[in-house]
């Protein structure tokens, strides 16, 4: 039987991670996961979101303004909808009323204009970091992301995913297999996860952690 290992690595790369075009808008508008970290890594989808984040801005304004009549070049809330190239229907009119009357623009108001605006519900997702202020939320939409999936992809934005690579043979196969790190930290649950992945019971793999460095002295003849 082929010896098969599961090495920690060292320094995680995430952007393996999101080079994905099934998490892109280029898969459909509601695959798309919207991730803004409050740290120095950069947002997943950070244009697409902030498109978002301005349209919204800008219908609430929009309707807040037509609603107490300083508006001078809408005709309706109809002619508002139709400019900003979403659906009519009184019923959206309706929820965006109340959007607009509310909207401070955080994360979950996001979520609920493109509720509102897609016809699926979406939502907000936060994992938090290691050090305080430090976590990553992300906005997704409820039918195509699952709990489980939000831990790794939001999770490895806020620094709470392990990278994990792959070795047959005594040889590096590859790398961009990612565990959350309430995973990692059990044995166990650990072990279940990687045999998933490769297809095989847990008892037939190998798992290496990340131990520290050690320092070796080194000698020159004189």
């Amino acid at each position: 039987m082929t010896k098969v290992i599961f090495r920690e690595v060292e320094y995680t790369d995430i952007d393996i991670l999101y080079d994905d075009d099934g998490i892109k808008e280029i898969s459909g508008k509601n695959n798309a996961l919207y991730i803004i970290a409050e740290r120095d890594y950069k947002p997943v989808n950070g244009k697409e979101y902030e498109a978002i984040e301005s349209q919204a801005e800008n219908i609430a304004n929009d309707f807040t303004d037509f609603a107490s009549g300083n508006d001078y070049y809408f005709r309706s809330y109809k002619h508002i909808l139709e400019y900003y190239g979403i659906k009519y229907s009184p019923a959206t009119v309706k929820k965006l009323k109340i959007f607009a009357d509310h909207y401070t623009g955080d994360f979950d108001d996001i979520a609920e204009f493109l509720t509102i605006t897609t016809g699926e519900k979406w939502n907000t997702y936060t994992v938090n970091g290691y050090c305080q202020g430090d976590y990553a939320t992300g906005i997704y939409c409820e039918n195509h992301y699952t709990a489980e999936a939000l831990d790794l992809y939001v999770g490895a934005a806020a620094g709470t995913v392990t990278e994990f690579c792959r070795i047959e043979e005594n040889e590096f196969d590859c790398y961009g297999f990612f565990v959350p790190d309430e995973i990692k930290w059990n044995e166990n649950k650990l072990r279940e996860y990687l045999a998933n992945i490769e297809g095989d019971k847990p008892e037939n793999i190998t798992i290496e952690l990340f131990d520290g460095y050690t320092q070796v002295a080194r000698y020159r003849e004189v």
